[in-house]
């Protein structure tokens, strides 16, 4: 890939304004081609204005989750009541809730399984939860035997929740405690 000619310190400019304008993730493949900038180049750019923004920002913060890049508001800042008014929360469909409610509880999990549970609906609310970065997609290899024993790959989507999900919801981004939340939630409501 040919490279811009750009000094570093514009590059990151561009990098973070790009950042700033989106309202979620942008993964590093897309900022490559959009920017004209190899991965590699991409990610330096990044890991920078990461430690720029640690060393700078009280308010603002730029991670690198599962090859996507994000720029949001701090956790500690999104709570305070102060600010409340200003936000523009996602507005979640009673279908959108039900998916995502399956997908924290069993993550990491396959769409199949999303789709057995919930109904066909859950591929439009797959697709809306996607959009808004409450869930990661990763792609899985599965072996198998066919009927002749012979050994085939099958690609499956697994899906999990997102840092903005955790935050959103106010809990670590960590399975583990979303998954004991949610059954304490489950089981007070029984």
């Amino acid at each position: 890939m040919q490279q811009l000619n750009i000094p570093n310190f514009e590059q990151k400019m561009h990098l973070e304004a790009i950042l700033f304008l989106s309202n979620q993730g942008i993964s590093i493949a897309d900022l490559s081609k959009k920017m004209n900038l190899s991965p590699k180049t991409i990610r330096k750019l990044a890991t920078e204005l990461i430690e720029d923004y640690q060393n700078q920002s009280d308010s603002l913060e730029i991670y690198e989750n599962e090859e996507i890049i994000y720029m949001k508001v701090k956790p500690k800042i999104m709570r305070d009541p102060k600010l409340a008014k200003f936000l523009h929360s996602p507005k979640l469909k009673p279908g959108e809730i039900k998916t995502l409610g399956y997908i924290a509880i069993n993550q990491p999990i396959e769409q199949q399984d999303i789709i057995d549970f919930v109904g066909i609906s859950a591929k439009r609310s797959i697709q809306q939860l996607f959009k808004q970065n409450f869930i990661a997609i990763s792609k899985i290899q599965n072996k198998y035997l066919d009927e002749n024993g012979k050994e085939r790959k099958k690609t499956t989507k697994e899906f999990k929740t997102t840092q903005f999900f955790a935050d959103y919801f106010g809990v670590e981004n960590n399975i583990n405690e979303i998954q004991e939340k949610l059954n304490d939630s489950i089981s007070k409501l029984s």
